[in-house]
């Protein structure tokens, strides 16, 4: 299953609220989560994943800028392909990493996710391979890790995971030339 990647501006507003109003609009069946910004992105940027094949985005209008649009291809999350319900914070973390470090990646994400999780209120939602590469921060990216927090405070207590997350983390960490973190917040589609 791929997923479509929409990065989008609204050059009319100061924030995601009419990006959110025009998107709802739309049919949000295949929505896998509209993402708006906590820090990171514009206040008037949004992210807005979709389950699709489909290579255009559904969304046209006056002062709507499509930054950007990749196709992901999910590694070992996410499992379901339905879409995200839980409110709280979602990092998405970009990955700059050569081709060949990328089935490594996995690897060690996979294996430290067996013991981070269990340690905060926390789950993965889903590992990435990104095409084509995206450019956040002046880095293109080829992976992108999604991962949910219920708040603030349990993203800075997972800064300290425990010693086996820590050392697979590290490796991972090692294997990487950049990663750019963005917090935004899930907006729960059918509301």
């Amino acid at each position: 299953m791929d997923y479509q990647l929409f990065h989008l501006k609204d050059h009319r507003h100061s924030s995601s609220i009419h990006l959110l109003e025009l998107i709802r609009t739309l049919d949000l069946a295949s929505s896998w989560g509209i993402f708006p910004a906590l820090f990171g992105l514009g206040t008037n940027e949004l992210y807005w994943l979709v389950l699709s094949k489909e290579t255009v985005c559904p969304l046209q209008s006056d002062g709507i800028q499509l930054i950007s649009q990749s196709t992901l291809r999910p590694t070992v999350r996410p499992e379901v392909h339905e879409s995200r319900q839980k409110p709280g914070i979602y990092v998405f973390r970009w990955f700059e990493v050569a081709d060949q470090h990328v089935d490594q990646v996995v690897k060690l994400s996979g294996e430290a996710w067996e013991t981070f999780e269990g340690g905060f209120d926390t789950e993965v939602q889903g590992l990435f391979t990104v095409s084509p590469a995206m450019q956040v921060a002046q880095v293109a990216c080829g992976m992108l890790l999604v991962t949910w927090y219920r708040d603030l405070s349990v993203w800075q207590d997972s800064r300290a995971p425990d010693p086996e997350a820590m050392k697979r983390f590290t490796a991972r960490q090692a294997l990487l030339n950049s990663a750019v973190p963005i917090a935004t917040r899930l907006v729960i589609a059918d509301v």
